[in-house]
Order: C-alpha cells, then sequence, then structure tokens
C-alpha cells in the first residue's frame, strides 16, 4: 500500500490483484474529501511485454458477457444472508455490466467489480464476480 497525503484528495495505487511477468493488475484509487469523502476506484490491466492495457475480451475470453450475465443473475437471485439486492431488469442488469470495471485475482482469474450502489445499497460495497 502507497500512502498519499494531498490537500483535498488523494490518488493512490492502493491494490495490486496479480502480478506476473506477463501481466499486472492493479486499482487507483481517488478519495476526494470536501465536506464528507468520497472514493473512486479505476482498475487497470497490463500487458507488461508490450506496455498496453489489456482488454476485456484478452482476459476474460470473447464469452465474457454471457459469463458476466450469468455470474450476476446467481448473485442477485440467491442473496446471502446478510445482502439486500435492488430488484434488477434486463436492461439495467445489462447496464450494470456495461459500468463494471475487470480486473484480476490473485490467481489471475477475471474478476467483474461493480461501483457501489450498482446493485445494492451502500453498505453492499463493491460487488464482484469471478467470470468462470
Amino acid at each position: 500500500e502507497i500512502s498519499c497525503s494531498l490537500v483535498g484528495s488523494e490518488m493512490c495505487i492502493r491494490d495490486r490483484y496479480y502480478a506476473s511477468d506477463e501481466i499486472l493488475s492493479f486499482a487507483v484509487i481517488k478519495t476526494e474529501t470536501l465536506a464528507t469523502a468520497y472514493e473512486t476506484f479505476h482498475y487497470y490491466n497490463y500487458d507488461l511485454e508490450t506496455g498496453e492495457e489489456l482488454s476485456v475480451e484478452a482476459l476474460a475470453g470473447e464469452n465474457w458477457r454471457e459469463k458476466a450475465r450469468a455470474g450476476l443473475a446467481q448473485l442477485l437471485e440467491n442473496p446471502g444472508e446478510n445482502d439486500m439486492w435492488w430488484e434488477l431488469g434486463e436492461a439495467e442488469r445489462e447496464a450494470a455490466i456495461d459500468e463494471a470495471q475487470l480486473r484480476l485475482n490473485s490467481a489471475g482469474e477475471p474478476v467483474l467489480v461493480f461501483q457501489r450502489y450498482t446493485l445494492g445499497p451502500g453498505a453492499m460495497g463493491r460487488p464482484e464476480i469471478v467470470l468462470k
């Protein structure tokens, strides 16, 4: 973890999720503090040999959207004991998938990350699904 201290806002590479000789997956978290604090997460996945950012298709396959739909359906339709998800129609689910970001977990598997308030109350955090 890198510590930052800028007046009014911070931008840090706080989480490195996956690193190999070929790929680096990390998050840049921007925190703005005005009357209240607000964080935004930005995920990046780079090919270390070419220096180029990797696409969702390169990391999760051409059928990534089908995997995302199936994973999201399972998450929303089989909530855990303390989960409170919004009731989302098909168009809202597609929009949530479009707005989600991708990172790799420590095993190198693609993980779709939804921002807070996309699928449920802010207390639900940033829900994630592994695209298998």
